[in-house]
């Protein structure tokens, strides 16, 4: 096995970035085969406000707020701070 451009020796390459990569197989009888991967990354995590409501009274706690996200992998988990919020 030889990968391009990462070097590798065997069967799997581990450890690609986003990229083109080629993998040349060569047997015993110097026969070889040639196969090409693309490894792609998802698009850039972003997060967006999208409306916030402020307290009525004072120390109240009754606020809130909302965030709109894409990108990434979805799955996402969310942590407001200072904590308090679900």
């Amino acid at each position: 096995y030889s990968w391009a451009p990462s070097g590798g020796t065997a069967a799997t390459a581990s450890g690609l970035s986003a990229g083109n990569y080629t993998v040349t197989v060569t047997d015993a009888n110097s026969c070889t085969a040639t196969q090409s991967f693309t490894i792609t990354e998802p698009t850039a995590l972003v997060a967006t406000p999208v409306s916030q409501t402020n307290v009525s009274c004072n120390s109240g706690s009754n606020g809130s707020a909302t965030v709109s996200v894409s990108g990434g992998t979805a799955g996402y988990t969310y942590s407001w701070a200072p904590s308090g919020g679900t």
